[in-house]
């Protein structure tokens, strides 16, 4: 809901229904639409003395000075107490006003604008979008509207719908270094990195150099694993801008990434001497200390960011790992827990609780989360050069399968994990994982995929269960050349084979540290 006593959707639905009609040349079924909204939301505020408080007190409009009827005011009258009432702050008031205006006169592109600006204000932001493209359309020569919507969508997240309206902005503005500036914002936001970082650089080339620009520059390149030429641009940045505190803080991040951690210390001591309010400064500060080690000041530094920004996830999962770095791995989980809960799809996070889980014996949870590691960053591209022609192992049967597992981390993981394939050779029915390892215990599910299905051929439905007598299954293993004669002796491994090698035939695949999970690994297992 608004402030006012209309639904949003219903205003909603009169602007769109008035943006269709002036499309097809109809204003007066416009104006209709129009006129209902402005009757509506005017019958919702409060007559003189009622009292009822809203965002701009309980006046309501102001009544004609000749004391005649409200409607017979001129629109410009109406669109004047309008601005009026929203430069006192009065922005129920103010928007009643203008719809009245509107209704009067519902081709007039300007009052639309100044209309979304007001439901904008009110964080109504589908409604002003909608209001923005009205304007738009009715005043094509005005790039205010267009503008407007640019900003609407970036406050609704909408970072396609961005891109589009920021094109049509720059067909009328094609040299407008601040639309440029926006799209390449929403294309690192669509991670359409590639051509947000060739547009910064044709703007750098054409004598466009700003601090902004060598900021914007400095995030895509650390978001594609260009940290060096990254950490050039936050120089850069500082170098045009010595006293932000902003580009210190993206220069600690930069520097951390390279594990320069040292000289990120330094930088971010800076962004919070010339911004101590810079959450994103102490974050950095916080993260570059736990790098070092120095793990009581990295915890201040983190506690800071979180007290400045107890809404962004980042600084609650990054002083849980520094928590569970110091040994204090239960009240690492519980920061965990308070980091997920505000965003609950960041993998990192989650593959650290995992690690927390399983270090406190919590088998049952721990191996289920343990699978978002496939989404981290350092894990998420491993599979891409894998092709697999079965479907990833769920549990069914393996009773006279083939089934290939593939190691994924270090030599040590391989060599420790490499004792249960010989469950798998044993095994004659199938296991489904239990009930409880998609629930992560703490009051939100868990259900990342095993593996991404694009990775894993034809995800089909297997019934569990299995024929009797049939002879044991085979396990091929996938893994790194210096351990394939290892695990060639190893019991239980039918074949190892290094990854270079073409896969042999098989039933099914799976990623060697799923096993625990798939296996239903406990600790007095």
């Amino acid at each position: 809901m608004g402030t006012t006593g209309v639904a949003a959707t219903d205003l909603d639905l009169f602007t769109r229904l008035a943006e269709l009609a002036l499309a097809a040349n109809r204003a007066d079924v416009a104006g209709e639409c129009l006129r209902r909204a402005a009757t509506d939301v005017a019958s919702s505020l409060p007559v003189c003395g009622e009292g009822r408080g809203g965002v701009g007190g309980s006046t309501p409009l102001n009544p004609p000075a000749n004391g005649g009827r409200a409607d017979e005011l001129s629109p410009e009258r109406w669109q004047a107490t309008g601005i009026q009432h929203l430069n006192a702050g009065k922005v129920r008031e103010a928007e009643a006003a203008i719809l009245q205006a509107i209704r009067l006169r519902p081709n007039n592109g300007v009052w639309h604008d100044h209309l979304g600006v007001i439901f904008a204000q009110q964080k109504r932001f589908a409604e002003a979008e909608a209001t923005f493209r009205l304007a738009a359309r009715l005043d094509p020569t005005n790039p205010s509207p267009q503008r407007n919507v640019i900003q609407s969508c970036f406050d609704q997240m909408k970072f396609d719908a961005a891109t589009t309206a920021i094109r049509i902005a720059l067909k009328r503005e094609p040299h407008a270094d601040d639309l440029r500036l926006q799209l390449a914002v929403a294309l690192t936001e669509l991670k359409q990195l590639d051509e947000a970082e060739t547009l910064l650089l044709e703007m750098l080339k054409s004598g466009h150099a700003s601090s902004s620009l060598w900021n914007r520059l400095g995030v895509v390149r650390g978001l594609a694993g260009k940290s060096e030429a990254a950490v050039q641009c936050f120089r850069e940045q500082i170098r045009l801008d010595p006293q932000s505190g902003g580009a210190y803080a993206n220069l600690a991040a930069g520097l951390g990434r390279t594990q320069k951690w040292a000289e990120a210390v330094e930088a971010g001591r800076e962004a919070v001497r010339l911004d101590p309010q810079n959450a994103g400064g102490w974050a950095n500060l916080g993260n570059a200390y736990r790098d070092l080690g120095r793990l009581d000041e990295a915890r201040h530094a983190l506690q800071e960011a979180i007290r400045l920004d107890p809404t962004s996830h980042e600084p609650y999962g990054n002083y849980a790992l520094s928590l569970a770095m110091n040994g204090n791995v239960s009240e690492a989980l519980t920061w965990y827990e308070r980091a997920i809960r505000l965003k609950p799809d960041v993998a990192e996070v989650r593959f650290n609780r995992a690690l927390a889980l399983l270090t406190l014996g919590d088998y049952t949870n721990g191996w289920a989360e343990y699978e978002w590691r496939w989404r981290t960053e350092q894990m998420k591209g491993q599979l891409a050069t894998r092709q697999f022609t079965a479907p990833v192992w769920r549990g069914e049967p393996l009773a006279g399968k083939t089934i290939l597992i593939h190691t994924e981390q270090g030599h040590g993981d391989t060599i420790q994990f490499a004792k249960l394939l010989a469950q798998l050779a044993d095994r004659g029915e199938g296991l489904a994982p239990s009930p409880s390892a998609g629930r992560a215990g703490v009051g939100w599910e868990v259900r990342p995929p095993l593996i991404p299905p694009q990775a894993g051929g034809d995800q089909k439905e297997m019934q569990v269960g299995g024929e009797k007598n049939l002879p044991l299954s085979k396990v091929i293993v996938v893994t790194a050349p210096p351990l394939v004669t290892l695990l060639q002796s190893c019991r239980g491994i039918t074949q190892a084979i290094p990854p270079s090698d073409p896969l042999p035939v098989h039933d099914y695949h799976c990623p060697l540290m799923s096993l625990p999970l798939l296996l239903q690994l406990r600790v007095e297992t």
